[in-house]
């Protein structure tokens, strides 16, 4: 055996390697030092901005409407709704709702959606749940789908015009070329062809005919409340996916006065697919027309109600009553403005307003008589309305004595809902001293109150004072200790 002397002492070699062998391992030993720990998180791409918060129609209604969605991903994505009814032996008896595929792009989009009650459906409350599904589009082969509504063919019978209208919303994935439109089997020529087209608006009102003849490169025709410049066609329409585009169609060839009352057919075509709707050929005398513009429930020095109507007719007329109430069989007379009667000329508008104490969620119904003798009558929603509180001015009260100090707020509902204040926070901080008058408290649309609260303040120290409701909404202004703002 091989030894190594190291001074006066004599070490055996083995001995010796094992101990460099140890330092050299001990030398490359690996040591955490620090940890630290990062949130890793992938969030769900689609976002649903707005929906319906209330579905209420009638035995044969058909209602439009929208689910507007985020797409928060630089992804595209194939989405589906799926619709379900609480009582699902009711929805498959009476209800039927649209089925599309919707083509997704990153950004904001609306889904134009729709559902349609049968006419002998019987009356019920139930809950209606959407289920939102998304793929990305690599996954499946984009569909082409377009559904048309609002189809109408009228034949004005003192002009001796026909005219046609038409809605075409596009609900599939892929954007489509629009061939050609034809009515009753004749194609009509692109230069009669009249259009607008929206990414935004949802058409749930019906279509109007126009008091005159469509002329010219472009023409302001009234949809949905407002009046829209349709465009005059010169060759084949495109219409991107989740858009709608609204035609207007003159002198359809086919069309003659000996044709109304019959049923015909609306097609458009496509490059893949022909869809096809069918309506009645409708006549159209000169006069008067009513036909409901708008109706807007706001508060503004109490609640009231801006009714407008139209006159798609070729007369003048006037508004002599309107007539307001809860249901169609309990109307009353409406002192309005201006006052009636209101001068209603022959493609124009007029708006009435009434003060009207109303109350969101309720249904309204609406009368209107002419001084031709035409009525126009109809039912309308309000709003549930919004929560909006202000804080409009503040009084701080001195004491020597800390626990005696307090401040008056006066709060303004500035919202078109009746609320109840729940809480008065300071400093994000709910208070703990004496609130008069106390809380909870309701306080109706446009309503003002104040508020008076023990608080230990400070002069010269900014405070954010908060008040919130009852629905978990809080509104917030900030003071200084100490110092009248108003």
């Amino acid at each position: 055996m091989k030894h190594v002397a190291i001074g006066k002492y004599t070490i055996p070699s083995w001995v010796l390697g094992v101990t460099l062998a140890s330092i050299c391992v001990g030398a490359s030993a690996l040591y955490m030092v620090l940890t630290f720990t990062i949130p890793f998180e992938v969030k769900e791409p689609i976002e649903i901005l707005y929906y319906p918060s209330q579905v209420s129609l009638y035995p044969g209604d058909t209602l439009y409407f929208n689910v507007t969605i985020w797409n928060n991903a630089s992804q595209n994505y194939t989405v589906f709704l799926d619709f379900s009814l609480d009582n699902a032996a009711y929805k498959n008896s009476y209800v039927t709702f649209s089925n599309a595929t919707y083509f997704v792009r990153s950004g904001v989009q609306n889904l134009t959606a729709w559902l349609m009650v049968s006419d002998d459906a019987p009356p019920i409350s139930t809950s209606l749940t959407v289920d939102v599904y998304r793929q990305t589009t690599t996954t499946i082969v984009q569909e082409e789908s377009l559904f048309l509504t609002k189809q109408h063919v009228w034949y004005n019978i003192s002009g001796s015009w026909p005219q046609a209208a038409l809605v075409i919303i596009n609900t599939g994935g892929r954007d489509v070329v629009l061939d050609k439109i034809s009515v009753r089997g004749q194609e009509c020529p692109w230069n009669n062809v009249y259009y607008w087209r929206t990414s935004n608006a949802t058409v749930s009102n019906d279509l109007q005919v126009t008091p005159i003849p469509i002329t010219g490169s472009s023409f302001d025709i009234v949809v949905q409340g407002e009046m829209r410049t349709f465009t005059q066609a010169t060759d084949d329409l495109t219409l991107k996916s989740g858009w709608t585009i609204v035609t207007y169609i003159m002198n359809p060839d086919s069309i003659a006065l000996n044709d109304v009352g019959i049923t015909v057919g609306i097609a458009v075509f496509t490059a893949n697919a022909q869809y096809y709707k069918e309506t009645n050929v409708e006549a159209v005398q000169s006069g008067v027309r009513l036909f409901k513009l708008n109706v807007n429930f706001y508060t503004q020095n109490g609640t009231k109600i801006d009714i407008d109507v139209g006159n798609s007719g070729t007369s003048d007329t006037q508004i002599i009553l309107l007539y307001t109430g809860t249901s169609s069989t309990t109307l009353q007379n409406q002192t309005t403005t201006p006052t009636l009667p209101a001068a209603l000329r022959a493609g124009s508008t007029q708006r009435i307003t009434i003060n009207y104490d109303w109350t969101g969620g309720v249904t309204y119904y609406f009368k209107v008589v002419s001084s031709a003798g035409q009525t126009l009558e109809w039912p309308e929603q309000a709003p549930m309305g919004t929560e909006q509180l202000h804080i409009s001015k503040i009084t701080w009260t001195w004491s020597d004595t800390a626990t005696a100090r307090t401040f008056t707020i006066n709060v303004n509902n500035t919202g078109t809902k009746d609320l109840t204040i729940s809480q008065v926070l300071v400093n994000y901080a709910g208070v703990t001293g004496t609130i008069t008058p106390a809380l909870p408290l309701v306080l109706k649309a446009t309503e003002s109150t104040s508020l008076t609260v023990t608080y230990v303040y400070t002069n010269g120290t900014n405070y954010d004072i908060s008040v919130a409701t009852a629905s978990n909404y809080k509104f917030t202004n900030t003071f200084s200790g100490g110092q009248d703002t108003g």
